[in-house]
């Protein structure tokens, strides 16, 4: 729950005068783009310096206002300031292990042949999903 504020912005350059106030215009640019109604109650990179630039961790007010970003983030490759930027939500280390899993487990599916699976959040939980037409995901969720 502590990271349910939270998103993630990824693959934004880091500009050479960047500081927190230019980090929070940014974002609100980034929510004038989307046509988003909220303001960032925190915003900050995180992780070591190297060669990619470093994920923007963005806290908001609730997370309704992170529903409301991250159901519109497909927008982004339609502008073309954010076209190679990526938005996602903010994972526990967990959950990001969870995750890691099922996509090792769907890659090993998709190089024995089976394509018919792909991951579906199912009540927040991500889950392998059979996608064979005319059957029900919900009688194919693989746990």
């Amino acid at each position: 729950m502590s990271k349910a504020n939270n998103f993630m912005i990824f693959n934004v350059p880091l500009s050479a005068n960047e500081n927190s106030e230019t980090l929070n215009v940014m974002v609100d640019h980034l929510f004038q783009d989307l046509a988003i109604q909220c303001q960032s109650t925190s915003v900050k990179r995180i992780g070591p310096v190297g060669s990619r630039p470093r994920p923007i961790v963005v806290q908001l007010n609730s997370p309704t206002d992170v529903h409301m970003v991250l159901k519109s983030k497909r927008k982004l490759r339609n502008l073309e300031r954010w076209k190679n930027v990526w938005i996602h939500e903010d994972l526990t280390l967990m959950q990001r292990k969870q995750l890691s899993g099922l996509r090792s487990e769907l890659k090993r599916l998709h190089d024995s042949g089976d394509h018919g699976w792909v991951i579906r959040n199912s009540y927040g939980s991500p889950k392998l999903v059979r996608t064979n037409p005319g059957q029900s995901t919900t009688e194919n969720a693989k746990n």
